[in-house]
Order: structure tokens, then C-alpha cells, then sequence
């Protein structure tokens, strides 16, 4: 039985995540016994590391090696339910005993995690983004091949370059791989269930080199998907127009950070419903809330939505659109087509046709007035046309937005919004 004076309680405000059993240690009244036991492990861990070759090891090293002791030590008291059980197991188990029991149990944190890796590289998210999958696959396995729980417990080795939404894990070793691996899971649980063509899109919308920039996936899908159930839109498309973006500008304008907050909340659960995402993204999700709501809150008043809320851009389409005033199809073509895209269900699928069938500007200028376009469809179609083509369409309307029929308004009303987009 150890002689550490028993106190009430550990007052666990004071206990540091990644200086776990430091702080606990701080707040016992008598340490003595404590450091020696500690002096006594770290002569043994000492010896393995020389291989017993050498009676003293570098004082660089001996630091290192008792960071590691303490870190072990840290994680096993934080496996006990309270902070009153781990101080009777310090009390009464001698210290080296916690020690290798703290060892096991990063043991078998480094199995399960290498297992759950495993599950969750099965079911990634197709993604371009080069710092998405390098990170989860090839970070994670540097990770666990450099990973010496025996004399570097607290080292991560990797830097990790994928941000997680809810931040990076203020945590150590195997601690810190834990909480980010869980993390990451969470995010790709939620991304997988809408369409990686869709999330693709919508990353353009930020800029076509998102791929090559280590930010976070999550917030731009799950900002979008919010949104849109906002404006009572399908939140699958992730497809915000700009009159959208507008609506929620309005909508969050006379809000507090703690309405924005509710307003999160409720639309996150629609969300949930449509898109059927299991509710450990959800949890994870709602605990990004607090952090994207002040963002808005900020963002609104200085009308910046935008650049939280994007709008999808579709660059593929940019480089291979190219118009004439010839090559007009033949009606028989022409009719199939127009039937084609009036069948499609989602803009991209009408824009694939379009894109690949029609080279002809009158034939492009038929096609938009007959195939029932919605607003935020032609938005879509004229954002990726040409800067010639949009010329050549606006000049059909020599007398601005008078005497046009419905179609031929929305037609209008895109192009000069596209017009403004590109002036401003």
C-alpha cells in the first residue's frame, strides 16, 4: 500500500489533456514517493533503450524517455471512469504497474486503430484532393511504422496535413491519431452519402486548385447542404445559385450567433432525414456548428456569405466548349436531344448533353428557350460558357428585358447577372 495522502477529489479543470498525469500529479500533496517510482521506470526504459550497453544514455534522450513514461502513465488514468477511481488505482497499484498497463493499452489502441484505418480506406471519398487520401492512407501508415510506444509514447512523427473541421487534436502519440482518425471518419461518413461529382463541383466553386490546397472538405458540403435546406431546395445537388445565396443573406441578417446556431441545428437534421447520414456524423457535424455559426454571424455582416456558401463551378465543361454559327444539327438530332434533356435529372447530366452534342450558337440559343430551363439552371449553363457566346446571346436582345416571354426572361436575367459577375 503506497502512503499518498488521500485527498477529496481531483478537480478536473486543472487536468491537462496532454499533460495528462503531470497535472494529476500536481495535485497531490505529496509527490516524493511519485518521482521516485518514476526515477526507477526510467532507469529500466533507460537500460532497454541502450540494450543495457551503457550505463547512462544522452540527457536529451533521458527527457525524451520520461515524456514518454508520463505520457503512458496518462493515458492509463484517463481509461479509469472517474478521476476518484484512477487516484485509489495510483494509490494503491505501484507505479510501474500502471506504467505497463498503460503500455497494453496503447497496444491494443494501435491494433484497433490500424483495423479501423483499414474499414475506413475501403469506403474513402473520391476526391482529387491530393491531401485527403496521402494523408489517411500514407500519413497514417508513417504514423504506425515510426510509432515507439516504449521510449517515444508521445511523439505523432507526421504532420498530419489534412485540417480537420473541429480543429486540430490539442493531444499527443497515439492519442492524437485516435481523435483524428475518428475524426476524419466522421467527415467521410457525411461527405460519402452525397455525389463526389457534386462535391467536386462545388470545391471549384472555390477555386479550380483545390486539389492541390490542404482545406477541409466538410464544411464547404455541409454548408451547402444547410443552405439549401434553408431556401427548401434538395440539399443531394449541393448546387446554391446566387438568388439563393441572397435568400440566406436575408435569412441570417437579423439573427444573433445563437439564432444562427438554432437555425444550424434544425436544417442539419433535415439534412440527416434526406440524406440518411448516420448519426455519429451528425454528432460530429453539430459539434462543428458552434464554430460555423460564428463564421456566419461574421460573415453577414460584413457580406461575405459567399465565401462560405459556394456556388458550384464545373471547369471541365470550360475547356472543351466551342461554338459557330455553323454545323447546325439536323432536326432529327436536334429533337432527340431536346427530348434527352428534358428526361435529365440533374444539371450536370443536362449540361454533359449540351456540351457534347451541340457546336452551333443558334442551335444552343433553341435549345435554352425550348428545354424548360429552371433560373438557377441557366445561372449554371451561362456560368460556363464562353465569354463570346454570352456576347452572342445577349445581342439577341437589342431592347434589353422588354416584350420577352417567360423563358426568354429568365434567359436575360442570367446572362446580365453573369455579365455583372464577371464586371465586378
Amino acid at each position: 500500500m503506497k502512503t499518498i495522502a488521500i485527498i477529496p477529489t481531483i478537480k478536473e479543470e486543472l487536468l491537462r489533456p496532454n499533460e495528462y498525469f503531470l497535472s494529476f500529479m500536481e495535485q497531490l500533496p505529496q509527490q516524493n514517493q511519485i518521482q521516485t517510482e518514476l526515477l526507477f521506470i526510467l532507469a529500466k526504459q533507460a537500460d532497454r533503450y541502450s540494450q543495457g550497453k551503457s550505463s547512462s544514455i544522452p540527457l536529451d534522450k533521458a527527457e525524451e524517455i520520461m515524456e514518454s513514461i508520463l505520457f503512458v502513465l496518462g493515458v492509463q488514468l484517463k481509461s479509469y471512469p472517474t478521476t476518484t477511481q484512477a487516484l485509489a488505482q495510483l494509490q494503491e497499484e505501484p507505479l510501474e504497474s500502471l506504467y505497463k498497463s498503460g503500455l497494453q493499452l496503447i497496444q491494443k489502441k494501435i491494433t484497433s486503430l490500424k483495423r479501423f484505418q483499414k474499414q475506413l480506406i475501403r469506403n474513402l471519398l473520391d476526391t482529387p484532393n491530393i491531401y485527403y487520401r496521402s494523408t489517411i492512407i500514407d500519413g497514417i501508415n508513417g504514423f504506425f511504422q515510426l510509432y515507439q510506444p516504449q521510449f517515444t509514447a508521445q511523439k505523432i512523427h507526421i504532420t498530419a496535413d489534412y485540417p480537420i473541421l473541429i480543429g486540430r487534436p490539442q493531444l499527443d502519440g497515439i492519442e492524437f491519431i485516435e481523435q483524428y482518425l475518428q475524426a476524419i471518419a466522421a467527415e467521410n461518413a457525411f461527405c460519402i452519402r452525397f455525389s463526389s461529382k457534386a462535391i467536386h463541383h462545388l470545391l471549384c466553386g472555390l477555386t479550380p486548385e483545390y486539389t492541390q490546397i490542404p482545406l477541409n472538405l466538410l464544411e464547404p458540403v455541409l454548408l451547402s447542404a444547410i443552405g439549401l435546406t434553408l431556401v427548401h431546395q434538395s440539399c443531394a445537388t449541393l448546387n446554391l445559385t446566387n438568388d439563393q445565396l441572397i435568400q440566406l443573406q436575408q435569412f441570417f441578417l437579423p439573427q444573433s450567433k445563437e439564432e444562427i446556431l438554432q437555425s444550424l441545428n434544425e436544417a442539419l437534421l433535415v439534412v440527416k432525414r434526406a440524406m440518411n447520414i448516420p448519426q455519429s456524423a451528425i454528432g460530429y457535424a453539430q459539434s462543428c456548428l458552434p464554430k460555423l455559426a460564428k463564421s456566419i454571424h461574421t460573415a453577414v455582416s460584413m457580406n461575405t456569405l459567399n465565401q462560405l456558401f459556394l456556388i458550384p463551378s464545373i471547369p471541365e465543361t470550360k475547356v472543351e466548349i466551342m461554338f459557330s454559327y455553323e454545323d447546325r444539327m439536323d432536326n432529327q438530332s436536334y429533337q432527340q436531344l431536346l427530348e434527352n434533356i428534358l428526361q435529365a435529372d440533374t444539371i450536370e447530366e443536362k449540361l454533359s448533353l449540351i456540351f457534347h452534342q451541340i457546336s452551333s450558337i443558334p442551335d444552343l440559343f433553341d435549345l435554352i428557350l425550348e428545354a424548360e430551363f429552371t433560373s438557377s439552371e441557366l445561372e449554371s449553363i451561362v456560368s460556363v460558357l464562353p465569354d463570346p457566346v454570352r456576347i452572342a446571346l445577349l445581342s439577341q436582345y437589342p431592347n434589353g428585358g422588354y416584350f420577352l416571354q417567360e423563358n426568354e426572361q429568365l434567359l436575360y436575367q442570367a446572362l446580365q447577372k453573369e455579365r455583372s459577375h464577371h464586371e465586378s
